[in-house]
């Protein structure tokens, strides 16, 4: 657990860190939200390794995805993105990710929301996740999840380039 801190602390609060950044990292939160009976999904990722992934891999022109998140052109390409480098699945059902919004934190990242639709968590048995997140690009890069439930940190994964799959039993 100390590792996870480790890497958050060094991924949101080195913000002098040049654009050539040695980590490649990303991290997802996912949070069932009682009240709205839905999973929210939270990605956090380096904006400029991840606009230059969008421009080399997908063929993005828009620029800046935090300050062009409202128009339809860059949300397309964000969605497709993360559609094709993201899923969970629910007793082995895909669950339908919307997209929410984008915020920008700090000069370094910034944050997806995505959150699914009203699922009944007592039938849920498990939860499967495929997380290719920036991997595509980036050999080293290292994606940490957790799964968070009522409160409580159910799951925490850490994902590579070979193993980009995990099976959580609930």
């Amino acid at each position: 657990m100390k590792k996870i801190f480790l890497y958050l602390l060094v991924f949101y609060l080195l913000p002098g860190v040049s654009s050539a950044h040695p980590l490649k990292m990303a991290y997802t939160s996912v949070k069932y939200d009682a009240v709205k009976k839905v999973f929210e999904i939270t990605h956090r990722v380096f904006q400029d390794d991840f606009e230059n992934t969008l421009h080399d891999n997908y063929h993005y022109s828009g620029g800046d995805v935090f300050i062009n998140q409202k128009n339809q052109i860059t949300q397309k390409f964000v969605n497709e993105f993360f559609q094709k480098n993201f899923s969970m699945m629910f007793n082995a059902s895909k669950a339908n990710l919307k997209y929410v919004r984008t915020e920008q934190k700090n000069q370094m990242g910034i944050i997806i929301y995505y959150e699914t639709e009203k699922v009944d968590l007592s039938k849920i048995t498990s939860i499967q996740i495929y997380n290719f997140i920036m991997m595509e690009s980036f050999k080293e890069q290292v994606n940490m999840f957790h799964l968070n439930i009522n409160d409580k940190v159910k799951r925490t994964v850490k994902f590579e380039i070979d193993k980009t799959k995990e099976n959580l039993l609930l």
